[in-house]
């Protein structure tokens, strides 16, 4: 999974933790790269059945290449069977390349 916000590390808020594990739980596990800027220095966070990786992007523009770093190292790994994308722009592209 790509994602454009970094609260569900640096500020987990309401419930869209719970309904990323909840997901995470249906699925047996989900690995979500989300974008975060550099300086807000967050780390990966594992739980049970979701694992969340911050891009520590310098900005916007280096995004989809963070995103591919990362997921390239997850696919070392695993075997991945599904790419999401929260939207059509940045993360979109960054899904497109790694399907390809």
């Amino acid at each position: 999974m790509i994602s454009i916000g970094d609260n569900i590390l640096s500020n987990p808020v309401g419930d869209a933790l719970k309904r990323q594990k909840e997901y995470a739980k249906a699925l047996g596990h989900i690995d979500m790269i989300v974008f975060s800027p550099k300086a807000h220095n967050l780390e990966e966070k594992h739980y049970e059945n979701l694992s969340i990786y911050p891009t520590k992007s310098k900005n916007m523009l280096t995004f989809v290449y963070d995103v591919v770093k990362i997921a390239r190292n997850i696919f070392k790994t695993k075997k991945i069977d599904i790419i999401t994308t929260q939207d059509p722009f940045g993360t979109a592209l960054a899904g497109y390349i790694l399907k390809k």
